[in-house]
């Protein structure tokens, strides 16, 4: 526990659940133990006391937090759940020494939670073996800035409008997530514009370095990543169903731009594309496009 024991209340919930206050004693020494019955309501005024007293202070509820907050005002007041974590579960009669873990694990300073801001500015790059990574690249030219990469060989008939670069190349490593992905490339060449029959690619060289804020890897290989289902941005598609590649797609087209949070919905796409629904994927990027014009006009105010 901490230095200076905080004050800790614990609350039976209306007798629904035993409290072995000895136990809660005996396992967070030195600190004031006081129990309840209903502090939430006919016994608030005991917390609003035990709140004035300037002591650090523990109640063994979550569920009430935000009305002790608002009667506590400035206190320095935690909260624990030792209700659903131990006081209802079918040990509850021998659940004291849990409920005092509890307690003192939360008189204990949390450590700092690192975040990651993920910031997409549409920015992808499709990688695949052959004509359906270009196909990928026509259906979301119009909504992101789109390049395509060809892994050796790359025998491919030239586009007769250039709407986006195609290169050749095999992904050596890959690292990063949404937003900010990094890729070495072997092997790396762009197209000569005089190609005819099959693109014929200039002199390769290996090492190159390929930035993006999304991936989308039809190349039919092993996952540039460990886990990659997990992996924000990066979406894999079989290349040999026409069905996953465009579910793929449509996911894709509502990630143009994506700001800090917006996980629900970033969730929602990935698993819409996992479920290859090509439907359910459509309404969660028509819901994430929505989502992002509020927060824009939240932003702009009145």
């Amino acid at each position: 526990m901490a230095d200076r024991p905080p004050n800790i209340l614990i609350c039976s919930c209306e007798d629904t659940m035993p409290l072995d206050d000895s136990a809660v004693r005996r396992g967070c020494r030195g600190a004031e133990v006081a129990t309840a019955h209903q502090l939430c309501r006919a016994e608030l005024e005991k917390f609003r006391a035990a709140a004035a007293g300037g002591e650090p202070l523990i109640v063994g509820c979550t569920q009430e937090a935000p009305l002790f907050s608002e009667v506590a005002g400035s206190a320095d007041i935690t909260y624990a759940n030792i209700r659903e974590t131990a006081g209802w579960s079918k040990d509850a009669n021998a659940a004291g020494p849990k409920m005092a873990a509890l307690l003192a694990a939360a008189a204990e300073p949390a450590p700092e939670v690192p975040f990651v801001n993920l910031n997409s500015e549409g920015v992808i790059l499709i990688y695949g073996r052959d004509e359906q990574a270009i196909e990928a690249g026509n259906l979301l030219k119009d909504y992101l800035d789109v390049t395509v990469m060809i892994t050796p060989p790359a025998e491919v008939a030239p586009p007769r409008v250039t709407d986006f670069p195609v290169v050749k190349g095999l992904i050596r490593a890959a690292k990063g997530y949404l937003g900010a992905f990094e890729l070495t490339v072997d092997g790396y060449a762009q197209p000569a514009p005089s190609s005819r029959g099959a693109l014929s690619f200039a002199a390769p060289r290996d090492g190159a370095v390929s930035r993006c804020d999304l991936v989308l890897d039809i190349s039919g290989g092993a996952p540039l990543f460990t886990a990659s289902d997990l992996r924000d941005g990066y979406l894999r598609a079989d290349p040999a169903r026409r069905r996953s590649r465009c579910d793929r797609c449509i996911c894709l087209r509502g990630l143009r731009t994506v700001r800090g949070g917006l996980s629900h919905w970033r969730r929602r796409l990935r698993a819409a594309a996992s479920g290859c629904a090509a439907a359910q994927a459509a309404r969660a990027a028509h819901r994430l496009s929505r989502c992002r014009r509020a927060r824009a006009a939240h932003r702009a105010g009145p």
